[in-house]
């Protein structure tokens, strides 16, 4: 059952670097968004499925369980599969057909700009 509907939408930042998670996570609080955080694969299963976010942001890299894996195994469950997730990463990814098969709404490259981010947040809810 999904929480109370939040007057700010929710997204959650996954990633290891704490420097990411309160560099993008204090622009999107200061436009309008609600922020939650995990620093790996776990937290971020049990923050997704507690929480049920409008959108997630994941790095790819993370330590034990990768952005991939825990993207999977978030699109396999009922109550998260619908939950936008964009893939946020330094690293190169697949092509992006290759990775919404994977389950991503986008990919955005690390460094960027934290309004880009929020434009790519708001579209992923916007069209959820």
């Amino acid at each position: 059952m999904k929480p109370a509907p939040s007057p700010r939408p929710v997204v959650l930042i996954v990633d290891d670097y704490q420097d990411c998670r309160d560099m993008y996570g204090i622009y999107l609080s200061l436009v309008g968004f609600q922020v939650l955080k995990a620093t790996d694969g776990q937290e971020a299963l049990r923050v997704a499925q507690d929480a049920l976010p409008d959108v997630i942001l994941m790095d790819i890299s993370l330590p034990g369980l990768d952005g991939y894996e825990v993207t999977r195994r978030l699109k396999d469950e009922q109550a998260t599969r619908l939950i936008p997730v964009i893939a946020l990463t330094a690293q190169t990814p697949p092509q992006p057909e290759a990775m919404r098969r994977l389950g991503f709404e986008t990919t955005i490259m690390k460094p960027c700009l934290p309004e880009a981010l929020a434009t790519e947040v708001r579209r992923a809810i916007d069209r959820g």
